[in-house]
């Protein structure tokens, strides 16, 4: 960031990047509190198709982010509330979407 900016910014904490332990962890505690079941299998495909396989680093934000990407596409096209891989599908590629 740019020095002037961060001036602006009165305190600073350093959050560091979760493990994929704790960003499974994360993904397992945010899914009941947005209305889902926890489905391994469906979280482990998000973790091997959309971070390992690219490198894409963990952020602490995208297991809540995801998840509630996820829910709205399930209430869109009036799915039941499932972690699915085609719903983490869509909301990977919404979400890192680049305009």
């Amino acid at each position: 960031m740019e020095e002037t900016i961060l001036r602006r910014i009165p305190y600073k904490i350093e959050t560091p990047d979760p493990t994929e332990e704790q960003f499974r962890a994360l993904c397992k505690l945010m899914a009941p509190m947005l209305g889902f079941g926890i489905d391994e299998a469906a979280i482990e495909y998000l973790i091997e198709t959309h971070y390992r396989k690219v490198g894409r680093p963990y952020r602490a934000c995208q297991p809540r982010d995801l998840i509630v990407q996820v829910r709205n596409y399930c209430a869109y096209k009036t799915l039941p509330l499932k972690l699915s891989p085609e719903a983490f599908d869509f909301a990977v590629d919404n979400y890192f979407a680049v305009m």
